[in-house]
């Protein structure tokens, strides 16, 4: 199946070595039109829940299976292909994509973008989602109100893995220091434990904060 991907953005800092962040960039298209505002520090999740549209239809329950919290090295490396959240009506198709060699990062066109050298699902390390929130399918518009211990299931093929949340962060994205720039690429480096995370902008009409959610393997 293939996949329509948008213009990769350039990554804005001139230091390879950080290019991790540019996932932050990428994952944010231009925001619709309306007379921006900047938001100054962290900003309380109830804030993105009011301005948030109407909850859509969950889709219906399908079978997952409970991912331990390692698994052998012998698990298959199969890539992401869906990924859902009941509660936010996300059933979304997941493409997989990378780092360009000009240290670009590419958002799918209407799916989650996996980026291939994050962990394969399932297996140690840090899987990595990034998706867009007010443009381009809105796939991740939603994903700031996906409470702590929800589940989050990863499709592959022929089997579904079962992650549940267990942080979820906005953080100001606007006039940051270069440090805060690189401890924000730590929530997408390589780890040594199981682990998905989501990637997206945030709030709809300015993008000036990243939503992060990290989920480990249910009953771990």
């Amino acid at each position: 199946m293939s996949h329509t991907l948008l213009p990769s953005i350039r990554h804005p800092l001139s230091a390879i070595r950080y290019l991790p962040i540019a996932i932050f960039i990428a994952a944010c298209a231009a925001a619709p039109t309306r007379e921006p505002h900047r938001v100054g520090g962290a900003v309380p999740l109830s804030t993105a829940l009011a301005e948030s549209g109407g909850v859509p239809s969950a889709p219906a329950a399908a079978p997952i299976a409970t991912l331990p919290a390692l698994l052998p090295e012998t698990a298959p490396t199969l890539p992401p292909e869906r990924v859902v959240v009941a509660s936010i009506g996300l059933d979304a198709p997941v493409a997989p994509t990378n780092w360009t060699p000009g240290g670009e990062w590419i958002v799918p066109n209407g799916s989650a973008g996996w980026l291939e050298n994050s962990a394969y699902p399932g297996q140690p390390g840090n899987t990595v989602l990034a998706g867009h929130h007010n443009t381009q399918g809105e796939v991740f518009r939603r994903i700031s109100e996906i409470p702590i211990g929800e589940h989050i299931v990863l499709n592959t093929q022929g089997q579904a893995l079962d992650f549940q949340v267990v942080e979820r962060l906005i953080l100001p994205d606007w006039g940051i220091s270069p440090e805060q720039e690189r401890a924000y690429s730590t929530y997408i480096e390589r780890t040594r434990d199981t682990r998905l995370t989501l990637v997206t902008c945030w709030p709809y009409y300015t993008n000036s904060h990243r939503v992060i959610i990290i989920a480990k393997p249910a009953g771990s």
